[in-house]
């Protein structure tokens, strides 16, 4: 399982949702590529998509890799297991700021039904763009589908719009994982600002692997 998809999911791969939207690419570049979309609706927002709610104009989510769940339900970080921080901000009108390298493309209604990260490559390393993408399908105002580094997705939220768990099956060979998530503590906004991921590798013929990881955010208002 490559868990930074969901990372990136997580990062683009929350939602908002009304019916079902084709993502196959639509005006792809030379490269295979799709564009950012040229005409927007400017009135929806982004919010909901990253679980949040409110004038958000900045949010910092870090997750850290390996965390230990002790006997009282409190958690302990391990901090052997490393961590990763993405900073997201966005405008007045509830937008999404893309950073450098990223590419959105949205359907009519605002939502993104396709996501690229085309930063530029280390010299020396590999030529061009590394090009990262997931596309979404809107199934209904629960489920999410997301294709796209070698898995497909399925992410499940509550009426609120947070994300309860996900299902992530490879394209190719390998685990199925499954991910649910327990919000320990919220802000005074109602948005959460640390969760319990409990991850579950089921591979075949071998019993289930269960580990944990931590979210937690910083979240700055207008």
């Amino acid at each position: 399982m490559n868990r930074l998809l969901l990372l990136v999911y997580v990062v683009f791969a929350a939602v908002f949702m009304t019916g079902l939207v084709s993502c196959e690419p639509v005006g792809a570049d030379e490269n295979g590529s799709v564009a950012d979309s040229v005409k927007e609706p400017d009135n929806y927002s982004d919010l909901p998509f990253f679980e949040l709610s409110g004038e958000v104009k900045e949010c910092s989510r870090t997750t850290y890799y390996r965390v230990n769940v002790l006997a009282d339900g409190e958690v302990e970080i391990d901090s052997a297991g490393g961590s990763k921080t993405v900073v997201m901000m966005f405008d007045k009108r509830n937008h999404y700021v893309k950073k450098a390298g990223e590419r959105v493309k949205r359907d009519s209604l605002g939502r993104i039904v396709r996501w690229e990260d085309r930063t530029t490559n280390a010299k020396g390393v590999h030529g061009g763009f590394l090009v990262d993408t997931l596309a979404f399908d809107y199934n209904n105002p629960y489920v999410l589908i997301s294709k796209g580094m070698g898995e497909l997705t399925t992410t499940t939220r509550d009426k609120s719009g947070n994300i309860i768990g996900q299902v992530s099956t490879p394209l190719g060979v390998g685990p199925t994982t499954s991910a649910q998530n327990v919000v320990l503590s919220t802000d005074e906004h109602g948005n959460w600002v640390k969760r319990l991921i409990v991850w579950t590798d089921n591979a075949a013929g071998q019993a289930p692997r269960v580990c944990y990881m931590l979210d937690t955010r910083e979240i700055k208002y207008y």
